[in-house]
């Protein structure tokens, strides 16, 4: 009777840990899955140049939703990060060139000029007081912004290699990794981009 109770208490210790493990196995299967779903929607990504100051800086940590274009098509000031012909620095996991962010001036149909360190989108004169301010140098007289196709800028103006530049020109919706939407770090900036 001894040995069938030693017996029981064995099988029962036995199916606890096998149990357990199951447990175990089957919450980091589900963390991997959710991860995963995760990644398909969201891009985290830091922030590698000044090109979008006063906006975003330097080592900001932010979130594309990388969804953002599937059913719709982007708008004018959306800050996007895309793909650009330009080569990529240190890491060749880029495929295709370096990965610029930039906020979307115009969209297909467009016609943007700049004049007088102004920027003018069909016509009229484009409100951006994200800018602060400064000028935009350049000009362009009337470009039409081809189907496909977006002409982006960065705010900073002066130290922004962008659509203005023909290293970089229009902008394919396809080359678009994500739009950022939200700032994590620093801290005492995390919010809505």
């Amino acid at each position: 009777m001894e040995n069938n109770f030693e017996t029981m208490e064995n099988d029962k210790k036995n199916k606890d840990k096998s149990n357990g493990i199951r447990a175990w196995v089957k919450d980091i299967s589900i963390a991997i899955l959710v991860a995963l779903l995760i990644m398909a929607f969201i891009k985290p990504t830091i922030v590698q140049d000044r090109s979008m100051q006063s906006t975003l800086y330097e080592n900001n940590y932010i979130l594309l939703s990388r969804q953002a274009y599937l059913f719709s098509a982007p708008s004018s000031g959306d800050i996007v990060v895309f793909r650009s012909d330009l080569p990529a620095e240190g890491r060749s996991s880029n495929r295709g060139g370096k990965l610029l962010i930039k906020r979307v001036v115009a969209v297909a149909g467009d016609t943007v000029s700049i004049a007088n360190g102004n920027v003018y989108v069909n016509g009229e004169l484009k409100e951006e007081p994200f800018l602060n301010g400064i000028e935009t140098p350049g000009a362009i007289d009337n470009r039409l912004v081809p189907y496909g196709t977006v002409f982006v800028m960065g705010d900073n103006r002066s130290h922004s290699t962008d659509s203005r530049h023909d290293s970089v020109g229009f902008v394919y919706v396809d080359n678009i990794v994500g739009r950022a939407f939200l700032r994590l770090f620093p801290f005492n900036q995390i919010g809505f981009i």
